[in-house]
């Protein structure tokens, strides 16, 4: 589908010291209010975890556990930022002289989040305190479930609150009240918070019964999980949240942990690995573990002592990530088939009941790339009902959208750019026409939101395209929500010494200006614009780029356009 190039209205001229004047006016036109903390490469933006309402609770309750030598369990969830996040608390209160253990449920067996069955496996193990990461907040049933058998509960998650909340201690930054001024941590991230808490109140009670206080050592540890969550998990790459990956990427790049090593060797990653290479290289692994295996898998990597076992367990979730990527491709192109590209409806809602369930996000985000538009993704699952995932481009928030029906729903959960829901077959069709309806009321009043752009951030002459700006650009990062890649555009340029590579020339090299670019997955339009010897724009990023020992820039392209398109 052909998408709609959106240029910026104006170009502020800002200036940075030290900073490529495009950087300095992609930052002025972001609103970045402190452009030398936001570049830095030791940022200082953190909150103090105790202005977490009910911190300081949340810390005795599991502290005094500790002490008494009670068994605690960690309860998580079967993705990256989950799996994460169970590698954290287990790991700090293992150190603290916990009995710890950790349960995650299967994805295709029990769903997401606590369930009754689970809770009452774990009481019987002689669990006393269950403390859950990146789930629990929608677990009020469970949470009373586990009360009854005599396991205290703390919540610690992310995701949005329901109406009725469990009755129990809860750290979840976007329940009202909550104190915390960060309201978009990811899972992982709430739990780091609970380590630094920890570590604080830890020193102050000191050694008592089993309990061994946190150095912090410990605390600063875990902070490449951390990063690696928050990388992956869809929230505000600002504020934080960038603190948390700054700090925690650099604790991985020392390549303390095996796991590091092991998943720069299997997945051919750089050596020293930034929010791209964690983002396409380390999440994708981590989470097919839970999409087509078992996320204890992507776990005991985490944990892995040796470079031997770390290795092993790389190469295996490997092949499972390539199987992924197998499964992943058929469901998008059984969905190509069946889609009418020219009229599809605000909300592209559908079934495809031998898909495999954990891949319907991956597949719906491919297709919400192409559409520009939600696309929530369903297959039958075991259970009888219809298990879907969606995704959903910046404007529109899918939360709100699909939860007009969620008194159809058997299960519903996550936020404005990620939802996973079960539907009653018996219901299905009733909650298509619903939101349908709301898709197009939304369609109606905000139609731009509908249509797949290419949004121009910045545009600039070929001599702009300097290794001091791909610098800056590496100072901008890691990128991801609500601090996208800038795209950078050259404007009317004619394409010289085009050659297409590749099997099938799916894959062209040329010169725009003088610029060396190259262009991926180029179309059968593309190639005839590169050969029509017109003036084009072309849309992509500077990048290093790294040959036989030889470093030099290049244009990445995006996509390309006729001049007066």
């Amino acid at each position: 589908m052909k998408k709609h190039w959106i240029y910026p209205a104006s170009q502020p001229q800002a200036s940075l010291p030290g900073v490529t004047d495009p950087v300095a006016g992609i930052l002025c036109m972001r609103g970045i209010a402190d452009p030398e903390e936001f570049l830095a490469e030791r940022p200082k933006t953190a909150y103090d975890p105790f202005l977490f309402r009910d911190m300081d609770a949340v810390c005795a309750k599991i502290l005094d556990a500790v002490e008494a030598g009670r068994k605690i369990c960690v309860y998580g969830d079967y993705d990256c930022d989950g799996i994460s996040a169970v590698a954290i608390l287990t790991e700090v209160l293992g150190k603290m002289g916990a009995r710890v253990t950790h349960y995650i449920p299967s994805r295709f067996d029990e769903g997401y989040g606590m369930n009754k069955a689970a809770v009452a496996k774990i009481a019987a193990n002689g669990t006393k305190l269950i403390v859950t990461v990146d789930c629990g907040i929608t677990s009020a049933e469970e949470v009373r479930f586990a009360k009854m058998l005599g396991v205290d509960c703390v919540v610690t998650d992310h995701h949005t609150p329901d109406a009725t909340l469990p009755d129990c201690l809860i750290l979840n930054p976007k329940m009202a009240g909550s104190g915390y001024p960060e309201a978009v941590l990811c899972g992982a991230g709430v739990a780091f918070k609970l380590v630094q808490a920890l570590e604080a109140r830890s020193k102050e009670r000191g050694a008592r019964g089993n309990l061994v206080p946190l150095e912090r050592k410990d605390m600063l540890a875990v902070m490449d999980y951390a990063a690696i969550a928050t990388v992956g998990d869809i929230v505000p790459l600002t504020g934080e949240n960038r603190t948390i990956v700054k700090y925690g990427t650099a604790i991985l790049n020392r390549a303390e942990r095996p796991f590091a090593g092991a998943l720069k060797q299997v997945a051919r990653l750089p050596e020293t690995l930034n929010g791209e290479s964690i983002a396409f290289g380390v999440v994708p692994r981590l989470n097919a573990a839970g999409r087509i295996g078992s996320a204890g898998d992507g776990l005991a990597l985490l944990r892995a002592k040796t470079p031997g076992e770390a290795l092993a367990r790389a190469e295996a979730l490997e092949e499972e990530n390539t199987k992924r990527k197998q499964l992943q491709e058929q469901v998008y192109e059984n969905a190509l088939e069946v889609l009418p590209e020219d009229s599809l409806p605000p909300l592209v809602f559908l079934l495809d009941p031998n898909a495999h369930e954990g891949i319907l996000g991956i597949a719906a985000g491919k297709l919400k790339d192409r559409f520009g538009r939600p696309v929530v993704l369903f297959t039958e699952a075991k259970n009888g009902m219809y298990k879907g995932s969606g995704r959903s481009p910046d404007g529109i928030d899918l939360y709100e959208l699909l939860a007009k029906a969620k008194h159809l729903y058997a299960h519903f959960g996550g936020h404005k750019s990620a939802c996973g829901l079960s539907i009653p077959k018996e219901n299905f069709e009733e909650v298509r026409s619903l939101l349908d309806g709301e898709a197009r009321i939304l369609c109606d009043a905000f139609p731009e939101r509908f249509v797949p752009t290419l949004r121009i951030d910045w545009v600039i002459e070929p001599g702009d395209v300097t290794f001091d700006l791909v610098r800056d650009l590496e100072r901008m990062s890691p990128f991801g929500a609500e601090n996208p890649e800038p795209l950078f555009c050259m404007r009317n340029v004619i394409p010289e010494d085009v050659a297409f590579m590749g099997t099938e020339g799916r894959h062209v090299r040329f010169r725009a200006g003088g610029v060396p670019c190259v262009l991926f997955r180029v179309t059968e339009e593309q190639k005839t614009l590169l050969g029509s010897g017109k003036p084009l724009a072309v849309a992509g990023n500077p990048i290093k780029n790294v040959w036989k020992d030889r470093v030099s820039v290049q244009f990445r392209a995006t996509d390309i356009a006729e001049e007066d398109a």
